[in-house]
């Protein structure tokens, strides 16, 4: 029941946005209505994995015009940073989790399994408290043009979710005191117009969990209204925590799933 009535929040706003030129479900209409930026519509090709074939290639942006979305390749072990298409519907739980980046916690897309999605992986030694030249995790327009985002759909992925259910070695799981958000910022002009926060951790509940009979995160998805961030150049996300180690790093991985945007230009 949970499943049927989010794909029918999605349906509703599908239809709504149906008239807009840029929406990737037809082709014409006003721009002055949302269209919808829905990862599962694009022909993007995957390796044997589900995963984006050009995970670990360096200086490749993702292919989803009319958007910009960056990625980069680190110095070590299956290390990236930015935006990794997927379509891994694998919830297990391992032990090699830098073997198993990609997996949406609610084992599929926002419209369902098998469909395609966005891993996100956010740069944990990125300053909080200043826009950073070249932020890991950032969504522009093709030839800089302006956008406005309107609703967003995230997640977590498994990788961050069962650190913070049941923990991993040597690191306990999240504790009811302790939160872990993403941040998501707009800026226009060099300056933040906005910041909209999602907390994927508080008060003792996590995002997705599917043993919660009552969850104010979301079940599967969390669907947050990030329209206060009004027209940007860009936004970009980081992850925050209150659950840190002795040296002040966040302990809980910081990845987390997007699974549809809807957008005015």
């Amino acid at each position: 029941m949970k499943k049927l009535s989010f794909l029918l929040i999605i349906l509703a706003t599908i239809i709504a946005t149906g008239c807009n030129k840029d929406n990737p479900y037809n082709g014409g209409g006003s721009s002055s209505q949302a269209s919808m930026f829905d990862p599962a519509a694009y022909n993007i090709p995957y390796n044997s994995d589900k995963v984006w074939q050009d995970v670990y290639t360096p200086n490749t942006n993702v292919p989803l015009s009319p958007f910009v979305l960056t990625h980069s390749v680190g110095t070590g072990l299956n290390e990236w940073y930015g935006f990794c298409p997927s379509k891994v519907s694998d919830t297990n739980v391992y032990s090699d989790w830098e073997n198993h980046q990609w997996a949406s916690a609610t084992g599929g897309a926002v419209g369902g399994n098998r469909l395609g999605y966005l891993v996100a992986h956010c740069d944990p030694n990125e300053d909080l408290s200043s826009i950073p030249a070249n932020p890991a995790v950032k969504i522009s327009m093709n030839y800089d043009e302006k956008f406005t985002p309107r609703q967003i759909w995230l997640t977590t992925t498994t990788y961050t979710y069962y650190s913070m259910k049941i923990g991993r070695p040597g690191v306990p799981p999240i504790s009811s005191s302790q939160w872990v958000r993403i941040n998501i910022h707009g800026v226009k002009k060099g300056h933040i117009t906005s910041t909209e926060r999602i907390y994927i951790a508080r008060d003792g509940s996590i995002l997705g969990d599917p043993d919660a009979i009552h969850n104010p995160l979301g079940y599967g998805w969390a669907l947050k209204d990030i329209s206060s961030l009004g027209e940007v150049d860009y936004i970009y996300f980081q992850m925050e925590s209150t659950y840190k180690d002795d040296d002040g790093n966040m302990v809980i991985p910081p990845y987390f799933v997007l699974g549809a945007m809807t957008y005015t230009k």
